[in-house]
C-alpha cells in the first residue's frame, strides 16, 4: 500500500506519466510474486540429484555376488529363510563341502524347474551334473527315488541318465532311454537321451555281448511260431 500511494503521488504531481507508473507498479508486483514463489518452491524442493548408485539388490542378488568371492557361510545366512533360494543354498553348500546338503538342495530345485514340456537344460546337465558328481553314488540314489515320486520330471531323469552313462551302468541308462523314447517317439536322435543310449548299447556290444544281446531281443517282436498254441 505504501508503493502505490507513492506512485499517486508523483503521478498527481506530475513526475511521471501514468503509463509509465502503470508499468512500474506491474513490473513490481510480478518480481514480488516471484520471489515469494521462489521462496516457497526452495522450501519444498528436492535436492537434485547429479549421480544416482544402482537400486538396492535383494539378498538373493547380494548373496549371489557373495558366492562369486567364496562368502559361502555369508550366503547362507542372508538367504536362509527364503525357501526359494534353492539354487544358492545348493552351491553355498557345495563351496563348503557339504557335498550331500548340496545335493539335497539340489533335488529340491529340480522340483521347482519340473515342466510340462521337454528342454535340455544346460544348468541341469552342466553346473548341477558337477555338483552332483561330487558324490555320485548318494547322488543316483536319490535322483532315483526322486523318479520313483515323480516319474514325470524330464530334468531329474536326465540328470540321473548322464551320471548313470558316466558312471558305465549301462542297462539303467538304456532304460530310462527307452523311457525316454516312449514318450517322445519323434524327438530327434541328437538329443543327450538318444545319444546317451546309443552309446551305451554300443559298449555293452564289446563289453557285454551277451546282456547286449539280451536288450537286443527284448526290443524284437515274438515270431508267430514261438507263441505256444494251448489246445
Amino acid at each position: 500500500m505504501m508503493i502505490l500511494r507513492v506512485f499517486l503521488t508523483l503521478i498527481i504531481e506530475q513526475t511521471i506519466t501514468p503509463m509509465k507508473a502503470l508499468f512500474t507498479i506491474l513490473s513490481f508486483l510480478l518480481l514480488t510474486v516471484s520471489c515469494q514463489t521462489n521462496a516457497e518452491s526452495n522450501d519444498n524442493s528436492k535436492p537434485i540429484v547429479i549421480y544416482r548408485e544402482k537400486a538396492n539388490k535383494t539378498l538373493v542378488d547380494i548373496a549371489n555376488d557373495l558366492l562369486e568371492f567364496g562368502k559361502y557361510e555369508m550366503a547362507l545366512e542372508l538367504v536362509k529363510n527364503d525357501t526359494s533360494a534353492l539354487g544358492i543354498k545348493m552351491c553355498a553348500n557345495y563351496g563348503l563341502g557339504k557335498i550331500q546338503d548340496a545335493i539335497d538342495y539340489g533335488i529340491l530345485n529340480l522340483r521347482d524347474q519340473d515342466t510340462t514340456g521337454f528342454y535340455e537344460g544346460t544348468a541341469e546337465l552342466v553346473e548341477m551334473y558337477e555338483i552332483f558328481m561330487g558324490d555320485s553314488d548318494y547322488a543316483i540314489h536319490k535322483l532315483s527315488k526322486e523318479h520313483e515320486r515323480c516319474s514325470s520330471n524330464y530334468q531329474v531323469r536326465l540328470l540321473l541318465m548322464k551320471i548313470l552313462w558316466t558312471k558305465e551302468q549301462y542297462e539303467e541308462v538304456i532304460k530310462l532311454g527307452d523311457e525316454f523314447r516312449a514318450e517322445l517317439p519323434e524327438m530327434s536322435k541328437e538329443v543327450s537321451f538318444n545319444l546317451w543310449r546309443q552309446d551305451s548299447l554300443d559298449s555293452l556290444f564289446v563289453k557285454d555281448r551277451a546282456k547286449y544281446e539280451e536288450i537286443m531281443d527284448s526290443y524284437r517282436m515274438p515270431d508267430w511260431n514261438a507263441v505256444e498254441r494251448i489246445n
